[in-house]
């Protein structure tokens, strides 16, 4: 690993913290048993994080 870090502002930290937050609420360990941030936590692709074509 690389140990590279990038500032970020305030705004950015909060949201990325209000992610944290949500999927630390939602999160089960048959939903999410890898413990990802960006997981779909149900449907057919639940315990999987969303695929490329989805988040452009």
């Amino acid at each position: 690993m690389l140990n590279h870090r990038v500032p970020i502002t305030d705004e950015v930290a909060a949201v990325v913290q209000a992610v944290v937050d949500e999927v630390k609420e939602k999160s089960m360990p048959y939903n999410n048993p890898k413990k990802l941030l960006f997981v779909r936590l149900d449907g057919k692709r639940k315990g999987r994080p969303p695929e490329g074509a989805v988040i452009r």
